[in-house]
């Protein structure tokens, strides 16, 4: 059975938040796009994902909701060309998932470097995407996540909210058309929920696409109307 969908209630745009969004100075690169047609993946005997579509157009924020193994997860890095799918199609603005359209915020500590520092990290990932004016983008970003005071520090030393807003920094520093974002709320104080909330509605506001994972929806970022996009737990093959 395939995903239910749905709109959410969003939360109000207080003066704080579009006062922090006309403050940022980073933004997608082009129009976000994402196709999802009929997306399979198992592990093993068990069906992880069994058949997703998803449409998701500039400006748009979708938000996929499960249970611990529905596959939001799986989703998102299938989305951002980080694992194969069994079957279907994936198209990030008109071309192959993996192809340097996505940004990636995995849930944890993943896909940081803890002996580095915050400039050493995002500045590594900066040069990654191959665009131009790496120490703006580098700086853009981290005032972007609240982390411009971390980027002397090692990731070892900062506290695991700290190497989060890091981790926003990372996911945003090649201004991609497509966010993808795991629980991005996760291990933030309001600080750091705040400035989420800024980049994902400037993201749709400039045209990019985001796609979120969370359990619930009060644990979502917000903007006008997002969809929701329930995934079920198609459970073991017989």
């Amino acid at each position: 059975m395939g995903p239910a969908f749905g709109r959410a209630h969003s939360r109000p745009t207080s003066p704080l938040l579009a006062t922090i969004c006309r403050m940022l100075e980073i933004g997608p690169r082009s129009p976000g796009r994402v196709r999802i047609e009929e997306v399979h993946r198992r592990f093993g005997e068990r069906v992880i994902l069994g058949g997703v579509d998803l449409k998701a157009e500039p400006g748009s924020l979708s938000v996929v909701m499960g249970s611990n193994g529905s596959g939001k997860t799986s989703l998102l890095r299938i989305v951002g060309g980080l694992l194969a799918a069994d079957g279907g199609r994936v198209s990030i603005c008109d071309a192959p998932a993996g192809t340097g359209h996505t940004g990636y915020l995995p849930a944890g500590d993943r896909g940081l470097h803890w002996r580095l520092t915050g400039l050493q990290n995002l500045t590594f990932f900066a040069r990654l995407t191959g665009l131009p004016e790496v120490r703006g983008r580098v700086g853009a970003a981290a005032r972007a996540a609240g982390a411009e005071d971390l980027l002397s520090s090692r990731l070892g030393d900062c506290s695991t909210g700290q190497r989060r807003r890091l981790a926003v920094a990372q996911a945003i520093v090649g201004s991609p058309p497509v966010l993808l974002l795991d629980e991005p709320y996760a291990d933030l104080d309001g600080f750091g929920v705040a400035r989420v909330d800024a980049i994902v509605n400037t993201w749709c506001e400039r045209g990019g696409a985001v796609i979120s994972a969370a359990p619930t929806p009060e644990l979502a970022p917000s903007t006008p109307e997002p969809v929701i996009v329930r995934l079920e737990d198609p459970g073991a093959v017989a």
